[in-house]
């Protein structure tokens, strides 16, 4: 019976070390995100088609994180990839954070709409500017209300901004430079578009 009991002690001792083990094991770099010791995540990079697959995996790895601190990204405005990504933030709750030395833009800022919360550091900036589709027309070629532009006001709504406000800044955004110059905005054009949230 003495040596029953010490075998199910060493069984359980050695299954806790075993589960702790794994723990520990689990990786802290996925593609362009990195966890941080405070259990937030760094971004740094493009949205590619790697993105949604890296985030969801970090995601199942981790899945209390909450807080993204995003670093220089941009990307293709409303690709699947950028969707996907930005979707895998909304539904788990998450919030996005601009760094002091980040620039977002186009797909990036996309991706950072779909924070909950959406901060962003004193120096960290926004970029915007029209897009460019396959066959070389910009945004600006289509008339205003055209069904062209209709994904992009919807994913606005989608993530919580208001029609009208979402249609001012969407229109204003690819006026404001071309497909491949960008436009920073100011802090008092970020606030009248109610791009950050508290």
């Amino acid at each position: 019976m003495k040596n029953i009991f010490v075998f199910l002690v060493l069984t359980a001792f050695a299954s806790s070390f075993l589960t702790c083990s794994d723990d520990n094991s689990l990786p802290t770099n996925y593609g362009q995100f990195e966890l941080n010791p405070d259990n937030s995540i760094s971004m740094d990079g493009n949205i590619s088609a790697d993105t949604p697959i890296d985030l969801k995996a970090l995601l199942d790895d981790h899945p209390d994180v909450k807080d993204i601190k995003m670093k220089n990204c941009a990307g293709i405005e409303l690709s699947p990839q950028t969707l996907e990504a930005a979707r895998l933030v909304r539904s788990n709750n998450m919030n996005t954070h601009i760094e002091s030395d980040g620039l977002i833009s186009r797909g990036g800022l996309n991706f950072f709409l779909a924070g909950v919360k959406r901060s962003k550091d004193p120096l960290g900036r926004i970029g915007v500017g029209s897009w460019e589709d396959e066959l070389g027309n910009e945004a600006t070629d289509f008339d205003f209300g055209d069904s062209v532009h209709t994904p992009y006001l919807n994913y606005y709504v989608e993530m919580g901004i208001q029609f009208l406000l979402a249609s001012d800044f969407y229109y204003f955004s690819i006026q404001a430079a071309g497909p491949d110059d960008l436009f920073i905005l100011t802090d008092d054009l970020i606030d009248d578009y109610g791009l950050l949230k508290e």
